[in-house]
């Protein structure tokens, strides 16, 4: 005559540690976002020769550093095609939203649990983010964080990623970062640790002047969900 209705939330924990240590160069916009926290992040304006660079976008300048050996931690898209990101999902049956999201196996997640897939955690990372789109990019597609999108207008999209240039290593991270949110700054100490590290070794490769140039020198491309 009845039956028992109960809810089930999941909680998740970020245990206060030290940020990893980090020495690099960091534009203005950059800088905003990680100098309150990543003692050895400077100005570029300091530190121009820094073998290490976090940047608000790829210039032509930050393309270079790559060409010559250096690394680029890219927190945002451009000049990337891209398309905005949110962790409201799509309703089923809809071509212009986005259904799901897959979380690969990386290091950078050393400090933020997940199951394989954005639960609640990733919901200020998500909202007002942007994921890079790979349909016409002459790029291997192997995603850290994708965000699938809905059957009816397939895009290959990559809130994450990484790539090995032939002089330097890039990694890509569009996600809307607030170091007041702890699982932004979890996921921030878990990139910026690995991309210090040795260990950053990208499989996937990019090439300088067929690719990032030609971006650079044309205009990204803002993909329109409406």
């Amino acid at each position: 005559s009845g039956y028992d209705i109960a809810n089930q939330w999941d909680f998740w924990s970020f245990p206060r540690h030290a940020p990893p240590e980090c020495n690099a160069a960091a534009d203005e916009g950059a800088l905003q976002v990680l100098s309150n926290r990543y003692a050895g992040v400077v100005s570029l304006d300091v530190a121009p020769d820094s073998q290490m660079r976090i940047v608000s976008e790829l210039t032509a300048e930050h393309i270079a550093h790559l060409q010559s050996g250096g690394d680029v931690l890219l927190l945002g898209a451009d000049p990337f095609p891209a398309h905005p990101t949110s962790f409201q999902m799509s309703l089923a049956g809809r071509s212009n939203g986005d259904l799901a999201t897959i979380v690969n196996e990386h290091d950078i997640f050393t400090y933020l649990p997940h199951e394989g897939y954005c639960d609640w955690q990733f919901q200020p990372l998500l909202n007002e983010g942007r994921c890079v789109v790979f349909n016409e990019l002459p790029i291997e597609f192997n995603p850290i964080l994708e965000v699938v999108s809905s059957y009816k207008e397939v895009r290959l999209q990559a809130a994450i990623w990484e790539a090995q240039t032939e002089g330097g290593r890039l990694l890509v991270a569009s996600c809307n970062f607030d170091m007041n949110d702890p699982a932004s700054v979890a996921l921030l100490d878990g990139i910026i640790g690995c991309v210090s590290s040795d260990g950053f070794r990208p499989q996937t490769k990019v090439a300088i002047n067929e690719v990032l140039k030609p971006l650079v020198n044309g205009s990204g491309q803002e993909y329109d969900t409406q």
